[in-house]
């Protein structure tokens, strides 16, 4: 479920000596590379003993790991957008490019996702959708994943983008595959994609795109009535209280991420539409002293509202999660870096670190503890989901990723324990790593988090 974004920059690949390997079969890193670990012991990586993190990670290197296909299910509080609903299924049944654009959190993602999941549609494209959502996508990342997952290993051994798109090209046009770039930040990327891979695109952006004979759809705030039909199908009640959902509605400016976050609140804390009201009139003069990205005031207050009620622990759980941006990731995961029970926490990472996974009489394994783990931060977990802050994904239901366009918003409340929260997800991957060396399923699971607390480590 989307390219392997988290590559390691070009300067960064030079100080560990990266050396190309062609006859490799893998997708990841660096075009299947073999890392030599010799700069960063130069440049004094306190939190690592490389050897020990990449020996394991190596095994990654030169297997072809299959992702998951992406399951899109219908989202029942899917509420109104009949009209771009048609015009988004009728541009895949037609094989030109589709572009949704609009502000954040107005339901670019929603609609994708309700647009593949009727059976008639997904059925045009049997041999893959491949969803790309990560903030740092490249042309070479979109040409590697897709050859991995169509085994087409030709492309593997390129290091050109270009010329992987070219080989790619002549590949996809006999199959018949859907391209999804969710969010993508560069619309620059959506048009060399249109041009050099496939016009079997689908876009979502924040303004609009450029693409030749594309279909493009603009998101706006919901009508009224499908404002109300949202939190009605949130809530599933709103008799005699017509009025104050109205007044919500329009308060929140008919914005749909805002509102299901609203009526999510609503729903778990068993209030009247009059109470939230009157809470949210007590937040807008502090939140229109803010200047969110986009002038997104109504997103930025919904979001206020849920956070305060979360407890201290909650808060904390929240924002150190915001590190892992568009990544997904584990219960155990998100307890290790959360600080919940740190000196515990930190004891048993050295543990597992100094005997590497090999638990003597006694002790307990690291599946024991990483189930004990899971049941610290279960509840909370559980309270994040409940409140639209968290997802899980659908084909994999024990992973979890933040609401994208509320990543911004809580990495704001993370402040200055980013870098103690950012030790800690190091020497969780660490230990990880370590206690699953040739558990190649495993490390799959985990090798974008597991770049990204090697980037971060390499610079601080």
């Amino acid at each position: 479920m989307g390219g392997g974004g988290d590559r390691l920059p070009a300067e960064q690949r030079e100080s560990f000596e990266v050396v190309t390997n062609p006859g490799s079969s893998a997708a990841h890193d660096e075009r299947e590379g073999v890392l030599s670990w010799r700069a960063a012991n130069r440049q004094g990586m306190p939190l690592f003993d490389c050897v020990a993190w990449y020996d394991a990670y190596s095994h990654l290197l030169g297997r072809s790991t299959s992702h998951p296909a992406p399951l899109f299910l219908a989202d029942a509080a899917f509420a109104g957008r009949s009209a771009e609903l048609a015009t988004v299924r009728q541009a895949l049944r037609d094989g030109v490019p589709c572009v949704i654009h609009g502000i954040a959190g107005i339901g670019k993602t929603a609609l994708i996702v309700q647009s593949l999941a009727s059976p008639h549609v997904s059925s045009f494209f049997h041999d893959g959708i491949f969803w790309f959502g990560s903030d740092e996508l490249t042309l070479a990342d979109i040409c590697d994943d897709i050859a991995c997952r169509l085994n087409v290993r030709p492309v593997l051994s390129l290091n050109d983008p270009q010329e992987k798109a070219a080989m790619l090209q002549e590949v996809l046009a006999h199959r018949s595959v859907l391209i999804v770039l969710d969010g993508l930040p560069d619309p620059v990327l959506a048009q060399v994609v249109c041009a050099q891979l496939s016009a079997s695109i689908l876009v979502s952006v924040r303004e609009p795109v450029e693409l030749p004979d594309a279909v493009s759809v603009a998101l706006s705030p919901l009508a009224p009535r499908e404002a109300v039909a949202c939190v009605r199908a949130l809530t599933g009640r709103l008799a005699d209280h017509e009025d104050d959902v109205e007044v919500i509605c329009a308060m929140l400016g008919y914005h749909p991420l805002a509102l299901s976050l609203v009526a999510s609140y609503q729903r778990m804390r068993n209030l009247r539409p009059a109470t939230v009201f009157g809470e949210l009139c007590d937040l807008a003069p502090t939140v229109e002293n803010l200047t969110p990205r986009d002038g997104l005031h109504v997103l930025q207050l919904a979001f206020t509202l849920l956070y305060n009620s979360l407890s201290e622990e909650q808060r904390a759980l929240l924002a150190a999660l915001s590190i892992f941006q568009r990544r997904t990731f584990t219960a155990p995961a998100a307890a290790a870096i959360s600080g919940k029970w740190r000196q515990r926490t930190e004891l048993w990472l050295r543990r597992v670190v100094r005997r590497l996974g090999a638990a003597s009489a006694g002790e307990q394994t690291w599946e024991e503890v990483e189930r004990e783990w899971t049941e610290l931060v279960r509840a909370d977990l559980n309270t994040l989901r409940q409140l639209g802050l968290l997802k899980t994904t659908s084909w994999k239901p024990d992973r979890y990723y933040l609401v994208p366009s509320l990543i911004e918003l809580t990495r704001a409340r993370l402040g200055p324990t980013e870098e103690a929260v950012m030790e800690r997800a190091v020497a969780y991957y660490r230990a990880y790593i370590q206690t699953r060396q040739r558990d190649i399923a495993a490390l799959a699971l985990e090798h974008e988090n597991m770049l990204s607390c090697l980037r971060w480590a390499h610079t601080h």
